[in-house]
């Protein structure tokens, strides 16, 4: 696919990740098959931080 990226998240600070997605969309997909009990937690905590404070995720995608 081209236009594609994707970062190994070891690698990355939420600085430089804002200032690499420039204009562009980004996307989180989570799959979490039979995970009801852990998954509200983290997309709250994704939410909060990545999309509401920072305006990093643009959509996040929760896969079952």
């Amino acid at each position: 696919m081209s236009g594609v990226r994707t970062f190994d998240v070891t690698e990355w600070t939420v600085e430089t990740a804002l200032e690499a997605k420039g204009s562009t969309t980004v996307s989180m997909c989570i799959p979490c098959r039979n995970e009801v009990a852990t998954i509200g937690s983290l997309v709250r905590h994704i939410r909060t931080h990545l999309i509401d404070r920072v305006g990093l995720i643009d959509e996040l995608i929760v896969l079952d």
